[in-house]
C-alpha cells in the first residue's frame, strides 16, 4: 500500500534511511568516511515530512520510502 509519510513515520524512517546510507556510501567511499557518513548524512526532514514530500510503500510488513520532488521554490540560493 502506497500513502503520504507522517510524523509517526519519523523512526522507521531514519532507520531505513540509514541501512540505505549504509549500503550505498560504502560503493564511493573508504570504510572511514562511510561510516562516519551514515551517522551524520542521512537524516528524516521534518518539514518535507510534514508537507507530503515523503511517500511510504508498505510491503508484507515493511516499509520503503519515496521522496517526490515537487515543483516548488528552492529555499537556497
Amino acid at each position: 500500500m502506497l500513502r503520504v509519510a507522517n510524523l509517526d513515520d519519523e523512526a522507521a524512517l531514519d532507520a531505513l534511511m540509514k541501512e540505505s546510507a549504509a549500503v550505498l556510501f560504502r560503493r564511493f567511499y573508504d570504510e572511514e568516511r562511510a561510516t562516519s557518513a551514515v551517522r551524520h548524512v542521512p537524516e528524516v526532514d521534518r518539514m518535507l515530512l510534514a508537507d507530503g514530500t515523503y511517500f511510504i510503500l508498505e510491503t508484507g510488513g515493511g516499509c520503503r520510502l519515496r521522496r517526490v520532488e515537487q515543483a516548488r521554490p528552492a529555499l537556497h540560493g
